[in-house]
């Protein structure tokens, strides 16, 4: 979703005339819900059920809009969630081998030692 973000409108173009049977949407970072975000999303995801990516029909939330935006947010995450895989860190670290952890020791040399001291010492 970051290099979403940041697409001018001619990487959408791109992106949105690629002929393809399924559509895949990896993210590595949890969803925000911002409009933005979920209205790219459903774009991407079923093509023709929105309109161009471009065209989207609201810009920031004024005072009198943030009721209507509030509800067209609720309404494409409902739209997206059936294609929402979620693991949570829970399911996770059920899969993970356990966690060791080895400290090693070792003497610093003096320009280290003075370095670290420094570091150490300074106020903040």
């Amino acid at each position: 979703m970051q290099r979403v973000k940041g697409m001018t409108e001619r990487h959408w173009e791109a992106v949105f005339t690629l002929q393809s049977q399924q559509r895949l949407l990896l993210i590595d970072a949890p969803l925000h819900n911002t409009f933005l975000e979920l209205w790219t999303m459903v774009h991407f995801l079923v093509p023709g059920i929105s309109r161009p990516y471009l065209s989207s029909p609201l810009r920031a939330p004024s005072d009198e809009s943030q009721d209507y935006y509030h509800k067209v947010v609720i309404r494409l995450h409902r739209v997206t969630q059936p294609f929402i895989l979620r693991r949570t860190k829970r399911d996770v670290e059920k899969q993970l081998t356990k966690k060791y952890e080895h400290v090693l020791k070792c003497r610093l040399s003096n320009r280290q030692k003075a370095l670290y001291e420094d570091v150490i010492l300074q106020p903040g």
